[in-house]
C-alpha cells in the first residue's frame, strides 16, 4: 500500500498548491497557466514512477529479459512527454545471442534510440502536422515549456520514422458488405516538389452513392485512399484490396470509376471487376466551353451531339468551330478539345448509357480538402516522400481514424501484446527516490482545512484517513 500512499501524498501536494493558487490574488489567465505546470509536473512525476518501476521489474526477472544480460545500471534519460520533459534512469541490457545493447524498458515503452521525445508526443506531432506545418507543430508542443519546442526538422524526422502506412491499420470487417453498385471517384493534386517541379499526388475515394441528410446528401460509407504513388500498380492494388476485404466482390454487378479522362484513373477499370469508366460532367462542361468559343448555338449542339453519343456529329462541330476560331492559339484549343473528346468517348458515352445509376462527381472538392489545404494550398515545396506520408495522414484522418489511435495500434501489434506489468514491490522501491520531492507536511497547513465545511476539504480529510484509494 506504499505505492498507494505515495500517490496520495504526491496528489495532496499538487493540490496544497493548487488551493494556495486559488487564495492568491491573481488573474484568472495567470491562475490556468500555473495551474497547468502544476498538473504537467504531476504527470511527468508518475510517468517517471511507472517506467523506472517496469525497468526494475524487468531487471529482477530474468524470464521478462530472455538471453539479455545486465551491463550497466542507473544510466540517465531525458524525453518531451505530453507533460514536459521527464528525467529516468533505466538499465543497459546485452543480448548474450546477438550482440545487441538495448534499453529494453525504452524498447517496451515505445522510446526510440536517441529520441527526445516518446511515443506519445511522436503521434501528437503526427496529428499537427498533418494540419500546420512542421514548424508550427514543433512549436505547439512547446507552448507551455519553452525546453520543449521542437524543430520542423526533428517534427519531419518523426513522421518519416513512424512509417505510418494504411497497411498498418487494416481491420477486417466481421460481416462483407452485398451491394448492387460502388462508385469510385479519383482525382489529383499538383504538388510543388522542393526541387522546382510539380508532382501529383492523387486521391481515391469508395462509396456507394449517396444518403439523404434532411435537405442534403451526403456519399455513404465513403473511404478515402491518397499518396504519390509513382507506380500506378499499387495503387490499383490498394483499391482492390479494400474492396476484396469489405464488400463481396462477387454480387457488385457495377462498379462506377469517375475521374477526369487521366490514364491512372482509367487504369482503375483494369484491375477491378464489372467497372466502367465515366467522364465527370464538370470536365465534359470545360472542354464544351472550350470548343464552342463563346458561341451558344454552337456549344448547344455540342451538348446534343454527347447525349446523343453522335462521335461523327461531334467531329463536324470541331471542324465548325476550327473555321470560326480568330486566330491560331484558339485554333490549337478547338483541336486540343476535340482530342480529349474523342480520347474520352467511351467515358461520356458511359455516363449516358447508365445516367439511371450515375452519380455526380465531386472528385475536385474533395481533393481540396483532403489534399490541397496543406500540400498546395501554401506557397512551399516538398518532397515526394513527405507528401506521401502527408497525404496518407489525411487520408486516414478523413476515414475516421485519430492519427495517435493508429500510431498507439501499431506500436501495441508490434509489441506482440507485451505490456507493461507493474508490481507493487517494484513501485516502492522506485518511489523512495521520488518522496523527496515531496517536502514538508502535506496535510497540514492547507488553507482549505481551516475552514468549518467544504467539499474539498471533505475529500482532502478523506484521502489523508484513508477512506478513499487511487487505484
Amino acid at each position: 500500500m506504499k505505492a498507494i500512499q505515495y500517490l496520495e501524498e504526491r496528489f495532496l501536494l499538487m493540490a496544497k498548491e493548487i488551493i494556495a493558487l486559488v487564495y492568491s490574488n491573481i488573474s484568472f489567465p495567470a491562475f490556468q497557466t500555473k495551474l497547468s505546470k502544476e498538473l504537467n509536473s504531476f504527470g511527468t512525476d508518475l510517468c517517471q514512477l511507472v517506467l523506472e518501476a517496469q525497468d526494475a521489474f524487468i531487471k529482477k526477472n530474468p524470464k521478462e529479459r530472455k538471453d539479455w544480460s545486465v551491463e550497466r545500471n542507473g544510466d540517465a534519460k531525458t524525453v518531451i512527454t505530453l507533460f514536459g520533459e521527464m528525467h529516468y534512469q533505466r538499465t543497459y541490457y546485452k543480448n548474450k545471442k546477438t550482440g545487441e545493447y538495448a534499453y529494453l524498458v525504452d524498447k517496451l515503452a515505445g522510446i526510440k534510440p536517441h529520441a527526445r521525445k516518446d511515443l506519445a508526443t511522436q503521434a501528437k506531432l503526427m496529428d499537427l502536422a498533418k494540419d500546420i506545418p512542421y514548424q508550427k507543430a514543433g512549436q505547439s508542443i512547446g507552448v507551455n515549456n519553452k525546453e520543449c519546442t521542437l524543430s520542423g526538422q526533428t517534427v519531419m524526422n518523426a513522421i518519416r520514422s513512424a512509417k505510418l502506412s494504411p497497411k498498418d491499420i487494416k481491420e477486417e470487417p466481421k460481416e462483407k458488405k452485398q451491394v448492387k453498385v460502388l462508385h469510385i471517384q479519383a482525382d489529383e493534386d499538383h504538388v510543388k516538389s522542393q526541387k522546382g517541379r510539380a508532382f501529383l499526388t492523387k486521391l481515391v475515394y469508395i462509396c456507394e452513392g449517396y444518403a439523404s441528410l434532411g435537405q442534403r446528401k451526403e456519399l455513404k460509407n465513403v473511404h478515402y485512399i491518397a499518396g504519390v504513388y509513382e507506380d500506378n500498380e499499387e495503387l490499383c492494388f490498394e483499391v482492390l484490396d479494400y474492396l476484396s476485404e469489405h464488400y463481396q466482390l462477387d454480387k457488385v454487378e457495377k462498379i462506377f470509376v469517375y475521374g477526369d479522362g487521366a490514364l491512372w484513373i482509367k487504369q482503375l477499370v483494369e484491375y477491378l471487376p464489372n467497372s466502367v469508366f465515366i467522364l465527370d460532367r464538370f470536365h465534359v462542361s470545360k472542354y464544351v466551353n472550350t470548343a464552342s468559343l463563346g458561341d451558344k448555338t454552337l456549344k448547344r449542339h455540342f451538348y446534343k451531339a454527347i447525349h446523343c453519343c453522335d462521335l461523327s456529329k461531334l467531329k463536324m462541330l470541331i471542324d465548325q468551330a476550327k473555321t470560326m476560331a480568330e486566330d491560331k492559339k484558339a485554333k490549337k484549343r478547338v483541336a486540343e478539345a476535340g482530342t480529349y473528346f474523342i480520347n474520352n468517348w467511351d467515358g461520356i458515352c458511359a455516363w449516358r448509357f447508365h445516367e439511371d445509376q450515375v452519380i455526380g462527381c465531386s472528385a475536385e472538392g474533395h481533393v481540396s480538402h483532403v489534399l490541397s489545404a496543406r500540400l498546395s494550398s501554401r506557397p512551399m515545396g516538398w518532397s515526394k516522400l513527405g507528401a506521401d506520408q502527408i497525404a496518407k495522414l489525411r487520408a486516414m484522418a478523413a476515414n475516421g481514424y485519430t492519427i495517435p489511435e493508429l500510431v498507439y495500434k501499431k506500436y501495441e501489434a508490434e509489441m506482440n501484446s507485451k505490456m507493461f506489468i507493474i508490481s507493487e514491490e517494484n513501485i516502492e522501491n522506485v518511489q523512495q527516490r521520488l518522496l523527496k520531492k515531496v517536502s514538508g507536511e502535506v496535510f497540514g497547513n492547507l488553507p482549505v482545512l481551516d475552514t468549518k465545511f467544504s467539499l474539498t476539504r471533505q475529500a482532502i480529510r478523506g484521502l489523508s484517513n484513508g477512506y478513499y484509494k487511487l487505484i
